[in-house]
């Protein structure tokens, strides 16, 4: 018993002084570079500085270092120059101390997530030439005193690293020394309020960079400085303000650029003078109010303009004069009140437009003149009264018109001649009062039709005459005594059923008795 209580002592002894074949300066800081070491040694519990560089450490334990050793007072650790290929999740627990963690010239290939939870004073983090190949999401998001980080020197195989969901409030210059061959930088979800000049210039070959969800307020003209190869570059859910003149100018391959959801922004002259190969351009809920008249000339490849949910009063005749390859341009929610005569002019292949939830109550009888490739139109939610007969005739390719929740009294003859390709057609919630029997004489293969919530009080015997396709007509809320005489009925077990042209079922529903049905909120047809 004697000899087994001496050991114990011998041993406690051993652990509270300088481990054999390490040298101490003082009994906190512990020297055991170059000792060939295969593993961490025995360290004092008064431990704050271990030095074990260049050492043949391949691993390191999976139960933690403070449970393992007890280093409860360990505010520095360097492993340097070792073998050591990963990093247990565990490591670092209950290291509430530690500030320095150095791990330079190993061979970890990735950081995963949670791999640095234990050690929440960290302010210093060095992982430079290893083999880095993966960085999980969220690896930093405990970090929050982290200052310094040092991650891929020599790192030439990383093509994506993804930073998101992190604490970061800034890019530090750092982190992306001799990345060469990144290619994804993914850095959302971070409070990073300020890009350095030129700080992406140590990763030319990068082609996507995602900052969207940040705390950017301003961005200067070389902060995407050296981004000659940038083909996306996301800012959504930011606060940038006034946009830099020369902010884009190396961005000359840039395909898609996203700016949804900013603070109010200007648009300055010559912004987007180099992104010509731009297809898509996102600026909507961004509080912009003026758009300069030749702001997108330069984007002569542009196909997808979202403008959307801005306070846009007026547009410019030669806004979009350069878009010839536009396909699909979104105005809602606006504040335009008029569409410029030729406004559309070069725009030939736009295929959808949407003009909805604006004041707009004059368009031009030529205005969609040149839009002959257009398959969706939308201009309900405006205060249209009395549209032009001409308005929509060149629209031939036409499937989708929306015009509801507009003032429309009546619809003039000849204002659907041509759509022969039209599906769908919204007249829900105007003020039309009656319809011409010719009204829908062109509209063929049209399949639905919504005259809701209008004053209708007759209908021509023969308007559906020409809709051989029709499958859904909704006529609820009108002022209707009697149905067209295409439009058959049967009443079967309390249900009113009620048939369009060739049989189509439209609708079935009522509750009691066809007298109520009929007459009950003035509505015959319910959609099946």
């Amino acid at each position: 018993m004697f000899w087994l209580l001496s050991m114990v002592l011998a041993l406690i002894t051993v652990v509270d002084t300088c481990p054999i074949p390490c040298k101490c300066e003082d009994i906190d800081i512990i020297m055991c570079s170059d000792q060939r070491l295969l593993e961490i040694p025995l360290l004092p519990k008064s431990t704050k500085q271990l030095y074990a560089t260049h050492n043949m450490i391949q691993a390191l334990p999976d139960e933690g270092l403070e449970e393992l050793l007890g280093l409860l007072n360990l505010h520095m650790l360097d492993l340097s120059d070792n073998y050591i290929k990963t990093l247990p999740r565990k490591f670092l627990y209950g290291l509430t101390k530690l500030q320095v963690l150095i791990l330079n010239m190993n061979k970890i290939f990735s950081l995963s997530y949670g791999v640095l939870d234990g050690a929440p004073a960290l302010t210093d983090f060095q992982l430079r030439s290893n083999m880095i190949e993966m960085v999980e999401v969220g690896v930093f998001e405990n970090c929050t005193h982290l200052a310094k980080l040092y991650l891929f020197k020599g790192a030439i195989g990383l093509y994506h690293l993804d930073l998101s969901r992190n604490g970061l409030v800034a890019v530090p210059t750092s982190v992306l020394q001799d990345t060469l061959n990144l290619t994804s930088l993914y850095l959302q979800r971070n409070t990073i309020s300020s890009i350095s000049d030129k700080i992406f210039s140590e990763i030319p070959a990068l082609k996507h960079l995602d900052l969207s969800h940040n705390a950017l307020i301003s961005m200067s003209n070389g902060s995407l400085r050296g981004l000659s190869q940038l083909g996306a570059l996301d800012l959504r859910f930011n606060q940038l303000g006034t946009l830099t003149s020369h902010l884009f100018q190396d961005l000359v391959k840039l395909e898609n650029l996203n700016l949804y959801h900013n603070k109010p922004m200007s648009l300055p002259n010559g912004v987007f003078n180099s992104l010509s190969r731009v297809t898509e351009l996102q600026l909507d809920s961004s509080n912009i109010f003026v758009i300069p008249p030749d702001i997108f000339h330069p984007l002569s490849a542009l196909h997808d303009l979202q403008l959307d949910n801005n306070h846009i009063s007026e547009l410019h005749s030669h806004t979009f004069m350069k878009l010839s390859k536009l396909k699909h341009l979104d105005l809602s929610n606006n504040d335009l009140v008029k569409i410029p005569k030729h406004l559309f002019k070069r725009t030939r292949h736009l295929r959808d437009l949407n003009l909805e939830n604006n004041h707009i109550r004059y368009i031009p009888k030529l205005s969609f003149k040149h839009l002959v490739r257009l398959q969706t139109l939308k201009l309900n939610n405006n205060h249209l009264a009395r549209p032009f007969a001409e308005l929509l005739t060149s629209l031939s390719h036409l499937r989708e018109l929306w015009l509801n929740e507009n003032q429309i009294e009546t619809i003039p003859i000849g204002l659907f001649t041509g759509l022969t390709n039209l599906k769908f057609l919204d007249l829900f919630n105007n003020k039309l009062h009656s319809i011409s029997s010719d009204t829908f004489k062109d509209l063929s293969v049209l399949k639905e039709l919504d005259l809701r919530f209008n004053t209708l009080d007759k209908l021509p015997d023969d308007i559906f005459t020409s809709l051989r396709n029709l499958k859904r007509l909704h006529l609820e809320n009108n002022q209707l005594t009697r149905l067209p005489t295409e439009v058959g009925i049967s009443y079967t077990n309390n249900v009113l059923t009620v048939y369009g042209p060739n049989s189509v079922l439209v609708t079935q529903y009522c509750l009691k008795g066809v007298i109520k049905c009929f007459f009950k909120d003035h509505y015959f047809v319910y959609l099946v």
